[in-house]
């Protein structure tokens, strides 16, 4: 995927190269990844002018201890087609959350429950209430939740995670209603003590284009300590249906940069490729994180052009020296270069 969230293919790999510098780039959202020294980020510093950096430059900005740590605008969503899902996102999101792990039943606070019943009616499924008021089931479908593995086993089934954007959206309106909790300042807080299922809930909110972070708690209740608890953080400006929790999301104007901190991660093999999005630009690691790709194109198709027309004047400038000194070798092996002059003392 490209940083527009649309698909793109890779249309050209580079050979291995042994033995390459790496570095970690650890994101503010808990990802990490292991980059070449000469891999490309489009980062910006405190003001949203975007620059084309290696990792090794970025590095070497860091440790001479330079103000603003480099963001990177985070991707749009991920554009996917409609699917037939057995089972409405947004109910199978409610059951995730607040629905008995064993049956079709789902439970809801005094204030919420006729709102859910209503809206579990109005995207057509069969409502019986239970004797306890804030108990209820839907009829006629737990053979759809038993073909999906669900049945004393929530998750996320993988058909759900490749949904269109609006039925991934419908899917995490269903686990912040039933199980999630907006601020009034309009953040959205997700708990919950199946840790794969928190994960999976953190890669749906990154494949809807937000910053998810995941840390984790403790679960107590009357002084007794039940475990582990997974807690997700986010913004998002519609992650909710439910009238009273909708109306505290933040407006779509609001979205956060992901910030990024490098460290010498050691010696590794590596490998290029180059994508065909028109921004050069594809996404990385679990957070999503847009990246460069190489320049196959810029490296050799000078050489392929002045291999075939040899009396021509030509007159290329590169963004790096180490670029350019890598430029003219090869060039150089397909015609007799004249000279070579470093503009980067001529240009702003």
């Amino acid at each position: 995927f490209d940083e527009k969230g649309n698909i793109c293919k890779v249309t050209w790999k580079s050979p291995i190269y042994k033995d390459m510098e790496c570095y970690k780039v650890s994101t503010d959202c808990g990802d990490e990844i292991i980059a070449g020294k000469g891999h490309k980020w489009l980062v910006h510093f405190g003001v949203n002018v975007n620059s084309i950096r290696t990792t090794e430059s970025l590095f070497e900005r860091q440790i001479e201890g330079r103000t603003h740590n480099p963001k990177i605008t985070r991707a749009a969503a991920l554009n996917l087609p409609d699917v037939t899902l057995p089972i409405d996102p947004y109910v199978l999101g409610y059951w995730l959350g607040d629905g008995s792990k064993r049956e079709t039943t789902f439970c809801a606070g005094a204030q919420d429950i006729e709102w859910t019943k209503s809206e579990f009616t109005r995207l057509g499924y069969n409502v019986t209430q239970h004797k306890d008021p804030t108990s209820f089931a839907i009829l006629g479908v737990k053979h759809y939740f038993q073909k999906l593995n669900l049945i004393n086993n929530k998750h996320i089934p993988e058909i759900y995670m490749w949904a269109s954007i609006e039925q991934r959206k419908a899917l995490l309106q269903g686990l912040i209603d039933s199980d999630g909790c907006v601020t009034k300042r309009g953040h959205t807080k997700f708990e919950i003590t199946l840790e794969h299922l928190a994960k999976q809930t953190q890669g749906l909110i990154r494949s809807l284009g937000y910053k998810a972070t995941l840390s984790e708690g403790r679960s107590v209740m009357n002084d007794h300590y039940y475990g582990k608890t997974y807690i997700i953080h986010f913004t998002m400006p519609d992650c909710a249906r439910m009238p009273r929790k909708l109306n505290r999301c933040i407006g779509s104007a609001y979205r956060v940069n992901t910030a990024i901190t490098l460290s010498y991660y050691g010696i590794e093999d590596t490998q290029c490729i180059e994508v065909d999005s028109p921004s050069h630009l594809f996404l990385v690691g679990e957070s999503m994180t847009p990246t460069h790709n190489s320049t196959y194109c810029s490296h050799l198709y000078p050489a392929w052009y002045l291999g075939r027309n040899p009396n021509h004047k030509y007159l290329q400038a590169g963004h790096t020296q180490e670029f350019c000194d890598e430029e003219l070798v090869i060039t150089s092996r397909r015609r007799h270069t004249r000279y070579w002059r470093d503009w980067s003392s001529d240009v702003c």
